[in-house]
């Protein structure tokens, strides 16, 4: 033994690892919730978009079976497909005698803000409201 005939024991970590590991651990953890948030957004939006892709059908047969007009339809034929969207969803639609539109907002907003379909056959993203009664997408 030399310096002083003592040996010390280096057994364990120190304050200063301990802290760095759990810095890393935070950080890891952060950028994981993050990504887990997105997905989230990205199903939600998908469920909501198979949801309004579930109209056009709907309104033909609503069409041919209320004298070739689509007048009611939102209320009473698309009322159960909006109803099934989530709660956060703000979904509308709108129709005359000779059309109908509906959206849906959007969790990820990369695309545009809403998701709109309408009779004419226009289907997509937009970056704002179709607005008002409007039986047509932006």
């Amino acid at each position: 033994m030399r310096g002083g005939g003592k040996m010390k024991n280096n057994k364990g970590f120190t304050l200063v690892e301990l802290l760095v590991v759990i810095a890393i651990i935070g950080v890891l953890s952060a950028v994981a919730v993050v990504n887990l948030n997105t997905a989230r957004n990205k199903g939600v939006d998908a469920a909501r978009k198979a949801n309004l892709s579930a109209l056009p059908a709907g309104a033909e047969v609503w069409y041919d079976d209320h004298a070739l007009v689509y007048t009611g339809f939102c209320a009473g034929g698309a009322l159960p497909v909006l109803n099934a969207m989530d709660a956060n969803a703000a979904a509308d639609c709108d129709e005359s005698d000779t059309a109908w539109a509906a959206e849906t907002e959007m969790e990820d907003t990369t695309n545009g803000t809403h998701f709109c379909i309408d009779s004419t056959g226009s289907v997509g993203y937009e970056a704002a409201s179709k607005g008002g009664a409007a039986v047509a997408c932006p």
